[in-house]
């Protein structure tokens, strides 16, 4: 019988919140956003100054966006997480989707059912008005968007690199510019950023120290999408909370990896730093990476596995506390086949793991 494998996550924030806040607004029995879909919710972690306040958010069946605040005490993550919210009102019509924004972003996003994207402040100050940023959006996502016939474009932040935005003001970085089209996913943080295009070229640019960029240098600064491979179906970023390494999951069922490498992540035997896109391993249906803790460190460091169409699963990069499953403590440079028969592997959505099991 093959084997379902699943990689666990350590951390347990994103769900502690999730429930603190069914709990916040359920208790709430004011309104009709107090009788809802847990899966309609979403969380804004800007803080309100000395308020301590976060942001949260509701869509009802009828497209109306709430918005009520949470109060956290010092540390949130421990005891009890939520004092009295504050009551939900409705600020939106016709909304279907909350953009996620990163953590102490003073603006969150919201699309429309008309597929307009819209910018507005955390706190809803009326002195702020509501800003419309762009229209007929396929894919949002924060300071950058995809159109429904494949442009991409970037605001904020993701502008910092790019040639001929370098110089922008505060003011003129909020306009949405594009860099680049006929796009279908993209991968954008605050120093590397990587798209694949409808052709499956994966592009890149920005700033990186380890070769994340796959450009052929280990420190770069580019100011301009640059063709970094083809025929990529799937492209993946370990979350550490160091330099993470890239990886490439082409068409014809290769891998491809480069980027941070001290304890054989990329997989290609050595340590050292990858700056250019390499083979790893042919024959791969499916591939996953996880960024696992230390031993009393704050870094985590990369797990990759790879199934293969024979059903074999492969594993390599860090292996301080036995995480690769493969009956050593020690990291795998390449590599290493530690199961037959094997259904499919998954991983959470934290991106973090602790072991991995298998279902019978």
């Amino acid at each position: 019988m093959k084997k379902k494998i699943r990689i666990y996550s350590s951390l347990i924030a994103l769900t502690f919140l999730s429930t603190s806040i069914l709990c916040a607004c359920t208790n709430t029995d004011t309104s009709t956003a107090a009788k809802t879909d847990q899966s309609r919710f979403y969380f804004h972690a800007a803080e309100k100054a000395a308020d301590n306040k976060r942001t949260n958010f509701y869509i009802d069946s009828d497209n109306n966006l709430w918005t009520w605040d949470s109060v956290y005490p010092d540390y949130p993550y421990i005891g009890n997480a939520f004092l009295p919210p504050t009551e939900p009102e409705p600020i939106m019509k016709n909304i279907k989707e909350v953009v996620p924004t990163g953590m102490y972003n003073d603006l969150f996003y919201v699309l429309d059912t008309d597929n307009s994207l819209w910018e507005l402040p955390t706190d809803m100050n009326p002195s702020i008005p509501k800003k419309k940023l762009l229209d007929d959006v396929a894919v949002p996502n924060m300071e950058h968007a995809i159109t429904d016939n494949g442009d991409l474009y970037v605001w904020g932040d993701q502008t910092r690199y790019i040639s001929g935005m370098v110089g922008l003001t505060k003011e003129e970085m909020k306009t949405p510019r594009r860099i680049l089209k006929q796009a279908v996913h993209t991968d954008l943080d605050s120093s590397t950023s990587f798209a694949i295009d409808q052709d499956g070229y994966l592009w890149s640019w920005g700033e990186c120290q380890y070769g994340e960029l796959g450009q052929g240098e280990a420190y770069i600064k580019s100011s301009s999408p640059t063709i970094i491979a083809d025929h990529v179906a799937k492209f993946y970023r370990s979350y550490d909370r160091g330099e993470p390494t890239m990886y490439a999951l082409k068409t014809d069922g290769t891998l491809w990896a480069w980027g941070y490498n001290q304890y054989g992540a990329v997989g290609n035997g050595t340590t050292e730093t990858v700056s250019t896109p390499t083979k790893v391993l042919d024959h791969v249906k499916t591939f996953t990476c996880t960024a696992c803790p230390s031993n009393d460190a704050f870094d985590t460091y990369t797990n990759a596995f790879a199934l293969r169409e024979d059903d074999s699963l492969w594993a390599w990069g860090y292996n301080d506390e036995g995480n690769l499953g493969n009956g050593t403590t020690e990291s795998a440079f390449s590599p290493v086949k530690i199961l037959d028969d094997v259904a499919e592997i998954e991983t959470d959505v934290n991106r973090q793991c602790e072991t991995f099991s298998v279902n019978m």
